[in-house]
């Protein structure tokens, strides 16, 4: 056994990512753990919420936030960034293209050939091997 010391700065990137630590088994997965609480009753909290803000918990993708413009607003002194992007794999090009393709048609994403500020994407797939793309803002 050993003993590691980090440092931590806010460089942006970090020097070791989830998966080395794992491979270096700095880290471990407690699959054994509940990671939540089932509420069982007439009325879970869960429940309240899904019913009070149904129009947001839409399974209809991309309806949610349509015809809404944000302001982002940063400090004067911030330099903008532009992330190195995380490659897709290989077997899952065809899939994030059309995804794309189609989170562009729906009007929610506008394809720009230059941009100061920029993130990458991540591409998730669940358990039923549905495809998610999200941004990776850190």
């Amino acid at each position: 056994e050993f003993k590691l010391n980090f440092i931590c700065t806010n460089i942006g990137q970090p020097i070791l990512g989830f998966g080395s630590c794992l491979d270096l088994d700095l880290v471990r997965l407690n699959n054994s753990a509940p990671l939540c609480r089932t509420v069982k009753g007439k009325h879970s909290e869960i429940d309240v919420v899904n019913r009070e803000f149904s129009g947001i918990f839409k399974e209809t993708p991309g309806l949610t936030i349509n015809h809404t413009k944000a302001t982002v607003h940063v400090c004067e002194d911030v330099r903008p960034r532009c992330i190195r992007a995380c490659h897709v794999p290989l077997a899952l090009h065809d899939i994030v293209n059309d995804k794309i393709k189609s989170i562009e048609s729906r009007g929610t994403l506008k394809q720009v050939h230059t941009s100061e500020l920029a993130s990458p994407i991540v591409t998730l797939v669940n358990p039923d091997n549905k495809v998610h793309i999200c941004a990776d803002f850190t």
